[in-house]
């Protein structure tokens, strides 16, 4: 079916792995070319891969399908914008703007202005810099050019173009300096569920308040963020069901943010984007009924340890982080490992100091009590 090899897509996007993508959004259009998701799905594939003229195409058939469509003038601006066709990039993400106020195609509106000026003051500082000269004609008409400049302008035309430089073969014995590589990091995320929220941590590390854009709508959310490398991480989605802007919320740290989006009704999602099923929302199956584990205790009076909630507020989590870091700072080589791979593979939901049993094994994501872990390779089979 199209709605699978698209959920394959999507999951294989996630993991940047575009050209595998793209494969799976070919398929997809193939048997449903009705459906101005796919195109633009397809079109952010394609701005991924540098194709920017396919992106535009895509974005434009998108528009073709669902005219109201503000992400589809969205990837209409990213990819003109990638074509440096600033002004009438500017023009879509205005668009976008007017289907629906969100701060993200504001901000690229500005970004356009900022080109757009640039490229004015340039061709300004080029016509400031040009010397004219008056005409004389008779003197023009006698002198005429030396034999020296002929020959160069003859030679111009002859001249070939200059070969490739090989990189010179490293000598044996002689140190070099060598420049390491920016390696350019892969933010992914993840999620998971309970009746009254819906959770979702991407992994983008140490970034600034400043540089974060959280935009909540009934229907979707949209997350950009400014990265060292000055490009823009920007995540879209058109979740599975409503939820409450006003009681959604996010947590910026340093490993993480943690995004909380309340939902309008207690029933479990089958995917966090919407898809196209009457299984995409259900009841949540009732637990009431399952015997509970029951500790031992000496103690007569038996206490409900699920039942006591405690409030979690920015403060503790701060004094917690420290906990963590003065572990991790007084901790053994091996302790350090088994805590960034612990906490790293489960998406931060376990952290360990045994080497002999972390470095041994995967370790899966792990969610509270009463939640449920849901990653992209589960949900898009």
């Amino acid at each position: 079916m199209s709605e699978d090899k698209f959920n394959e897509g999507n999951s294989l996007f996630i993991d940047e792995d575009y050209e595998e993508a793209l494969k799976c959004y070919n398929e997809a259009i193939e048997l449903d070319n009705g459906n101005s998701n796919y195109f633009i799905k397809r079109s952010a594939c394609y701005l991924k891969l540098k194709k920017n003229r396919k992106s535009l195409a895509d974005a434009n058939a998108a528009i073709k399908i669902d005219p109201e469509n503000k992400q589809a003038h969205f990837r209409v601006g990213l990819a003109k914008f990638e074509l440096e066709e600033y002004e009438s990039a500017k023009d879509s993400f205005e668009k976008a703007y007017i289907l629906q106020e969100n701060n993200l195609y504001k901000r690229w509106s500005r970004k356009c202005e900022a080109e757009i000026e640039n490229e004015d003051r340039e061709e300004e500082d080029e016509e400031e810099n040009i010397e004219f000269e008056e005409y004389d004609p008779e003197k023009d008409s006698e002198v005429e050019a030396p034999k020296e400049e002929k020959e160069e302008e003859e030679s111009i035309e002859k001249k070939e173009e200059p070969k490739e430089k090989k990189m010179p073969i490293p000598d044996e014995g002689i140190e070099y300096d060598y420049i390491p590589l920016k390696i350019k990091e892969k933010i992914k995320y993840t999620w998971y569920q309970n009746k009254d929220y819906v959770t979702i941590n991407v992994f983008a590390q140490n970034v600034k308040k400043e540089d974060l854009d959280i935009h909540f709508t009934n229907e979707e959310l949209t997350v950009n963020i400014k990265l060292e490398s000055g490009t823009d991480y920007v995540l879209i989605l058109d979740l599975c069901d409503k939820i409450v802007p006003k009681e959604s919320k996010f947590l910026l740290s340093k490993p993480k943010i943690e995004i909380k989006l309340k939902k309008e009704r207690p029933l479990k999602w089958a995917s966090l984007e919407k898809i196209d099923s009457p299984f995409a929302v259900q009841e949540f199956a009732d637990t009431s009924k399952v015997n509970k584990n029951e500790y031992p205790t000496s103690n007569k009076k038996k206490i409900d340890w699920d039942a006591i909630k405690i409030e979690e507020t920015p403060e503790s989590k701060q004094s917690l982080n420290e906990v963590f870091q003065g572990i991790f700072s007084r901790g053994s080589s091996d302790q350090q490992r088994a805590m960034m791979k612990s906490f790293w593979e489960s998406g931060g939901t376990v952290l360990s100091t045994n080497w002999d049993d972390i470095g041994s094994r995967k370790v899966e994501c792990t969610a509270p009590k009463g939640m449920e872990v849901h990653t992209w390779d589960e949900v898009h089979k």
